[in-house]
């Protein structure tokens, strides 16, 4: 996605700083197209200001923010508004042009994550459910035709991963390893300033989830939120608005809900479990807290909605204190303002003096599983690591690293300096930010066997041991 700005600049850091950007002006932007149009066609300023709130919530909601932590394909939210949008437009007025449009943008989520790819699918269909006598059947057609179209071109495109899937199935799908549970929804983010002003003992709840990662377990909904939405439906329904329009998305919110659940509850767990058998390749998704984007991107819809259709019956004065007083609340539970303890990492100098040499070798990082900082440092010193989930490694890294693991265990250090030799590992980068409890050093021991090594570098508790051949 990020290749054509890489194609003209030759500076990763600074096209991933763009790129991020983008992101979160793209995600605001594209919202705020899809919040207008569902509004409906009329202009106004309260229009406007709701389109571009739910914008900001959409883009700056604590699932989103959590996401810019590293992982770019999660933080890409912008393309599901933008594809609805499209999706919609076609359903009401199809034409060759947004059929088109729509397979491309339906291809454009499958490369940015298959998470988003899934969850349009989900959303369009729970829109279908409760609006298919609505659509027109020759509309509808080019709708099928938009998919088809798209569904082909990547089935040619992803053809031998497909296959690979099919004939090894049990390779590829994993058990669940990263939940929730439903006081997650209410838990401020600590991005945010309301974050200081909850007790920490209700904010230790973070670390009874099943898995606690920040990534994955932040996804505070906002209390004032909440409260608002559930007060001008109330007022909707006293005005006798009409709510038809949001029964999927309300119907949406609830599903996805429980679905993020996961294991936590038996109920959350056995959806999950049968949307694994019946859906194809919906049992890759194993992260079933990711499940609660669409809990997000229902409820900015539905506040959106109801705010706008109670707001346009109340007086001028009253709309104004509402757009202050909102504007204060997302600020307080929204905005990241304290985002920048989290993006800051200090780089070693080292690093950079590696990435100047011209040879090639390996660098070994402890833990030696799941050590995404391990993965981005290698975009720095661009050399060979053994692990990492998206990094450049090498074909037989698993099976190389249970061999080392298997010599470290027995002790056999000749063998092993024989191995390491083989691998040409010059650098040990050992990172004890991570919890011991939940990633694997193992390996560490493995230095006690090397005699040949010197301490170079330490920072921000990290340490760096070059390796003496």
């Amino acid at each position: 996605m990020v290749l054509p700005l890489l194609l003209l600049i030759d500076n990763l850091k600074l096209v991933y700083n763009i790129s991020v950007f983008l992101a979160f002006i793209l995600s605001g932007y594209f919202m705020y197209l899809l919040i207008s149009y569902f509004l409906g066609k009329n202009f106004s300023v309260t229009k406007k200001f709701i389109s571009f709130l739910g914008g900001c919530i959409y883009a700056f909601s604590p699932y989103t923010v959590s996401k810019a932590l590293g992982y770019f394909n999660l933080l890409s939210v912008e393309w599901v508004p933008i594809t609805f949008l499209m999706t919609l437009k076609t359903l009401e007025k199809a034409t060759l042009g947004r059929m088109f449009t729509l397979s491309l943008l339906i291809i454009i989520l499958f490369f940015t994550d298959f998470h988003y790819f899934c969850y349009y699918f989900i959303i369009a269909a729970f829109f279908l459910l409760f609006n298919v006598r609505e659509v027109e059947i020759k509309n509808f057609l080019y709708f099928i035709g938009s998919i088809s179209l798209s569904l082909v071109a990547l089935s040619f495109m992803y053809l031998p991963a497909i296959f690979s899937y099919l004939n090894e199935k049990e390779n590829y799908v994993r058990n669940y390893y990263q939940t929730i549970t439903w006081y997650n929804f209410f838990l401020p983010s600590p991005f945010t300033i309301i974050y200081d002003f909850f007790p920490g003992n209700v904010l230790r709840l973070y670390l009874t989830s099943p898995v606690w990662l920040i990534v994955d377990s932040v996804i505070y909904l906002g209390l004032s939120f909440i409260f608002l939405t559930t007060f001008f439906f109330l007022l909707c329904r006293k005005y006798n608005v009409e709510i038809g329009k949001i029964h999927f998305l309300i119907a949406l919110i609830f599903f996805s809900s429980l679905l993020a659940l996961g294991t936590s509850t038996t109920v959350s767990l056995t959806l999950n479990n049968i949307l694994r058998k019946i859906v194809p390749f919906f049992d890759l998704l194993a992260v079933s807290a990711r499940h609660v984007f669409l809990t997000v991107f229902s409820q900015v819809m539905i506040f959106s909605y109801l705010t706008y259709n109670a707001l346009i019956r109340m007086r001028g004065y009253i709309q104004f204190l509402f757009f202050s007083l909102v504007i204060a609340l997302f600020l307080l539970e929204y905005f990241p303002i304290k985002y920048d303890y989290y993006y800051k990492v200090e780089t070693p100098l080292f690093l950079y003096e590696v990435s100047l040499k011209p040879e090639g070798f390996t660098i070994l990082n402890i833990p030696h599983i799941a050590n995404t900082q391990g993965m981005y440092l290698q975009t720095i010193h661009k050399k060979a690591i053994l692990d990492g989930h998206v990094s450049r490694i090498p074909i037989t890294s698993r099976e190389t690293l249970a061999l080392l693991e298997k010599l470290t265990r027995e002790k056999k250090a000749e063998e092993l300096k024989q191995l390491l030799a083989k691998l040409d590992v010059r650098y040990v980068i050992v990172n004890y930010n991570y919890d011991r409890s939940y990633y694997d050093f193992s390996l560490l021991k493995l230095l006690d066997l090397v005699e040949s090594k010197r301490l170079i570098a330490t920072y921000d508790r990290v340490k760096v041991y070059e390796i003496l051949y």
